[in-house]
């Protein structure tokens, strides 16, 4: 795909569709499936902590890490010989 500059900072990605997820690692990217997406705009640059701090706080955004835990899913990922527990 192409991407078309907006400004300096910005370029915009043509859509499409593509295969999102996997069955075989975390149960999170259950199940594998073709999605589409629209064109969208993106930054060029990588986003700095301190500047996405500052979305947070704006926003009010919640992020993955300030989600509730899963507990089913917790003790699936840790269980003694669940497929998706790292190996040392």
């Amino acid at each position: 795909m192409a991407a078309k500059i907006i400004t300096s900072e910005i370029v915009e990605s043509k859509g499409g569709e593509f295969l999102m997820g996997s069955d075989d690692f975390y149960p999170e990217e259950r199940p594998r499936r073709r999605v589409r997406v629209e064109t969208f705009a993106i930054d060029c640059c990588p986003v700095t902590n301190a500047e996405f701090a500052k979305f947070v706080e704006a926003t009010d955004h919640i992020t993955v890490a300030q989600r509730p835990i899963d507990r089913r899913l917790w003790a699936e990922l840790h269980a003694p010989r669940s497929p998706y527990r790292r190996r040392p």
